[in-house]
């Protein structure tokens, strides 16, 4: 509701743009939180889009999925905690 008052107030002076009106206008404490949420998003996003090319990556690299690649069978499985508990009571591990 009070949304089209402050757009109006702030396009009252029609030398400026908006925005550095409004900057203009803010207090201290307004222009560092203001500060700490661009810094924070730029963060956010820098995070967002290494990962998204990271994925890329991943999924170019990728030619099968590793389950259908890489049958388990509990035999093998069994063998390998077997040769781990070995290390572990001789010290080697």
């Amino acid at each position: 509701m009070n949304a089209p008052v402050f757009f109006a107030a702030a396009s009252a002076n029609a030398n400026k743009a908006e925005l550095p009106y409004l900057w203009g206008q803010a207090t201290p404490e307004a222009k560092v939180i203001i500060f700490c949420l661009l810094v924070f998003s730029i963060t956010a996003w820098t995070v967002m889009i290494g990962k998204a090319v990271q994925m890329r990556r991943a999924k170019k690299l990728r030619t099968t999925p590793y389950a259908a690649s890489t049958p388990i069978s509990i035999g093998a499985t069994a063998d390998a905690y077997e040769a781990i508990a070995e290390m572990l009571k001789d010290g080697s591990l």
